[in-house]
């Protein structure tokens, strides 16, 4: 077998010609990886501008930035990213779909306060916000919740810890259902929810 032998100045012009082809690349995977440090430190529209030049798909990029949003329940941000990318289907279908994605993302991370303020932004009345927030709630064994949420909607007190109480029985919750129907202070209210339950 021979050996090509040559000094290195022999090989320039191709090692040359190999790292301008490849310059590119180096860009994108470059600003893929600032793109990545710019969201991990928080700055969203930094980590934007450089993920967005960094060779991702829109979908890729928006998957991250949503992720990272979710993450540190930053709601007010994520509707505004949400708002961004679902611009291209109109002004106020992208406002409402961002709302409704974000109050969907608030409960299912139990941030109650949060989805009711959504809520009203997404045009429901702070009525009927609260009643779903109180459900999704005890739906998710947070009973206090529920409770404080009902009340809010203007449910009486005892008629609040009857529909908890309820709750708590459908979902085979039985020290629970013990709790809160033992809080219910009209007989009238515990009859009426024995007569139920008996059906």
């Amino acid at each position: 077998t021979s050996q090509k032998t040559g000094s290195p100045a022999d090989y320039d012009g191709d090692v040359k010609d190999y790292l301008s082809g490849i310059s590119d690349q180096i860009t994108v995977l470059d600003n893929r990886s600032k793109g990545q440090i710019k969201l991990e430190n928080g700055k969203v529209g930094d980590a934007y501008y450089f993920l967005s030049r960094g060779g991702l798909d829109m979908s890729d990029i928006a998957d991250l930035i949503l992720a990272y949003l979710l993450k540190h329940k930053l709601f007010g941000d994520l509707y505004f990213w949400l708002h961004k990318f679902h611009k291209d289907e109109g002004e106020d279908n992208a406002k409402n779909e961002a709302r409704r994605f974000v109050y969907t993302f608030c409960l299912a991370l139990k941030s109650y306060g949060d989805a009711y303020y959504w809520m009203q932004e997404f045009g429901h009345l702070k009525k009927d916000a609260a009643v779903e927030v109180a459900v999704e709630a005890v739906k998710n064994k947070d009973y206090g919740d529920g409770y404080y949420w009902y009340v809010e909607s203007g449910y009486p007190e005892d008629v609040a810890r009857q529909a908890v109480a309820r709750k708590a029985y459908e979902k085979d919750d039985k020290d629970h259902y013990n709790w809160w129907n033992n809080q219910i202070v009209d007989p009238k209210l515990k009859l009426e929810l024995a007569l139920f339950l008996l059906k």
